[in-house]
């Protein structure tokens, strides 16, 4: 294997930092529209224990009781769209950890591939001060467009 290029190495640091910042942003995303939902899912389990099974929505009578406990819980507001977006936030959240996950597993693999002792840091280990990798994370954040630090 060819020895990477310093470009090359900082390329590949400055996609796992994006993929990282990207997870932690899905993350939240995906913990706030929970918050919103968490009513929703409160009336769930109450109903479970109610009836001994989850409600059934096309039969008016449990979708009629589980509004009640959904209303009960305080989410009186919570449509069908957001928990839908729950279950989207979640799966974009999943996704994005687990391209976070992958970029660092190449980042720790260029690592190691290039001899790289195993107590170094990545910045050590690009050859570079935090300026420089900064600006390059900027850079890449604003090439981005909806990413941000």
């Amino acid at each position: 294997m060819t020895e990477m290029t310093l470009e090359e190495r900082l390329a590949l640091v400055i996609v796992a930092h994006v993929a990282m910042i990207r997870a932690d942003q899905a993350k939240e995303r995906a913990a706030l529209l929970d918050r919103q939902t968490h009513p929703a899912m409160d009336a769930l389990e109450r109903y479970a224990k109610l009836h001994g099974r989850e409600p059934d929505m096309d039969a008016p009578g449990d979708a009629a009781a589980f509004g009640g406990l959904i209303a009960a819980a305080g989410g009186a507001s919570i449509s069908p769209e957001m928990v839908e977006a729950v279950s989207a936030a979640a799966e974009e959240s999943a996704q994005a950890g687990l391209a976070a996950a992958n970029a660092h597993r190449a980042v720790s693999a260029a690592m190691r591939a290039s001899g790289a002792a195993e107590h170094i840091t990545t910045q050590e280990w690009l050859g570079v001060d935090t300026e420089t990798l900064d600006r390059a994370l900027d850079a890449a954040l604003e090439e981005e467009g909806e990413v941000t630090r």
